[in-house]
């Protein structure tokens, strides 16, 4: 795979969404690790100190931190003062493996300023370099804005928009591997039951019928 080409056409449409964003007031940023577009090697941690990964590249584009207008009113000795909560914006990631020759999308949950327990979606992945046009780039954009309209916060989601959520959530390959933590349904328990009891009503009058015709 190319990847170089491809990661061009795909960091041109996130920096070309995040410049329409910040026009409209919206905070949103793109990055590239490493910044030439190139799978990372020896060469991209010189004078660097710690682990750093090799043979893959990513693409970012992220929404900036936002305060959520909810906070609490600390109280102290010497004076109160107030505390606003923030939230941390949602972050798109196209990452390039050099290992399977693979892109894969992740969507990155927006979070509460400090809290690092979120859970990531793995929304698509591809193989086949032909994929990775800029209608491609388009359509995950698309995805990612209502990603982020039903995770965060400060959104308010559509019924359709939590729908394809559960919907991604359930199908994403490492929920039905069983390689999360907590295994994401479809449906929940609730609700199966209802839709049980739907499914069964015709079939209860149906026999109810079949009863009183058979002892009249």
């Amino acid at each position: 795979m190319n990847w170089p080409s491809h990661a061009r056409i795909i960091y041109s449409e996130f920096d070309c969404f995040a410049e329409m964003a910040r026009r409209d007031g919206v905070m949103a940023s793109v990055a590239a690790y490493p910044s030439r577009l190139q799978p990372a090697d020896e060469d991209d941690y010189v004078n660097e100190l710690g682990e750093f990964p090799l043979g893959t590249s990513e693409i970012t584009l992220r929404f900036g931190m936002e305060p959520t207008g909810e906070g609490f009113l600390r109280s102290t000795k010497d004076y109160p003062h107030s505390v606003i909560d923030y939230e941390n914006g949602a972050i798109l990631v196209v990452h390039f493996s050099t290992a399977d020759a693979v892109v894969q999308v992740f969507f990155q949950p927006p979070r509460m300023l400090g809290d690092d327990d979120v859970e990531t979606l793995l929304f698509t992945h591809a193989y086949d370099p032909d994929k990775l046009t800029r209608k491609w780039v388009r359509q995950v954009i698309r995805a990612f804005l209502i990603f982020n309209r039903a995770e965060s916060r400060l959104g308010v989601p559509s019924f359709t928009d939590t729908w394809r959520l559960r919907w991604w959530r359930f199908r994403d390959i490492r929920n039905r591997r069983g390689y999360l933590e907590k295994f994401r349904h479809l449906l929940t328990p609730w609700e199966l039951v209802i839709i049980a009891t739907i499914a069964g009503l015709p079939v209860l009058a149906g026999a109810q019928a079949l009863l009183k015709l058979l002892t009249t």
